[in-house]
């Protein structure tokens, strides 16, 4: 019988940032179906990353991440990624 292959050297790896809702007063991480089974269809491992307070200390563990999946949500303030905003629409102007 030949040594099972290390899958993390085989299989490519998407991180998923899940979405969040409340249900029940309680927070809710999903990822949709049509997410996953695209992903999965593609034969890539899912990594779904939630939405929860140090989860990016854990990233690490994760690696090699061959790319990331962001979907729906809302959308990030440039001022968290040091982007330049200058000439960008504000909400009130669109």
């Amino acid at each position: 019988m030949s040594p099972s292959p290390d899958l993390s050297r085989v299989l490519s790896r998407v991180l998923i940032v899940s979405s969040r809702t409340v249900r029940k007063n309680k927070f809710i991480d999903f990822v949709g179906e049509y997410h996953l089974d695209l992903i999965v269809g593609y034969g890539v491992v899912s990594v779904i990353v939630p939405c929860v307070a140090g989860v990016h200390m854990l990233l690490d563990s994760f690696e090699p991440i061959h790319g990331v999946l962001l979907y729906e949500g809302e959308d990030i303030d440039p001022s968290l990624y040091d982007a330049d905003v200058a000439g960008v629409l504000s909400s009130e102007q669109l």
